[in-house]
């Protein structure tokens, strides 16, 4: 059962009606997430949508999966606050995304067709799947998924669409 009032940056008004979700992650994530949030020096936010943290049904596979007897989630939808996003320059959402590797995220989707705030913005999957090299994916459409170590020329396409998508400084 996940504690926020350990942590020091997420707390529970960021998950408003959502505290079954909380109760069903795993405590390691909102650690994991902690560091995150403290090495980017920007703010995360939670996606707002239902199952971006725990899910209860569906995939018993997903790693936002819940089955609310001994499994937890061990997955996060988010959002990185920009500060030119109408410029679409993700930068701080750039910044994550490499900071979540070197942090050693197991699974790390970048999905390119969300929106925030009435804006296209790209969202964050981070999870702490056990690995010895992080699972990477980005979607382009809702059934869109590039996975760059199925082969030269997704791994192609997988970089070319990070750089158009973030537009790193």
């Amino acid at each position: 059962m996940a504690r926020l009032k350990n942590l020091q940056f997420f707390s529970a008004h960021e998950f408003p009606d959502r505290e079954e979700e909380v109760q069903w992650a795993d405590q390691m994530l909102f650690v994991k997430m902690d560091e995150l949030r403290r090495k980017l020096d920007a703010p995360i936010i939670p996606s707002p949508v239902p199952g971006a943290l725990t899910r209860f049904a569906g995939s018993t596979t997903s790693r936002h999966y819940s089955d609310r007897k001994e499994k937890f989630s061990t997955a996060i939808d988010v959002f990185i606050s920009e500060q030119n996003p109408l410029e679409h320059n993700f930068t701080n959402t750039y910044r994550a995304y490499t900071l979540a590797l070197n942090l050693g995220f197991g699974g790390i989707g970048v999905y390119l067709d969300t929106f925030y705030d009435d804006l296209t913005w790209p969202m964050l999957h981070l999870d702490i799947r056990p690995h010895t090299s992080p699972v990477l994916w980005i979607r382009e459409g809702k059934e869109i998924y590039m996975y760059p170590h199925l082969s030269a020329k997704n791994r192609a396409h997988y970089f070319e669409s990070l750089i158009t998508a973030f537009k790193p400084v």
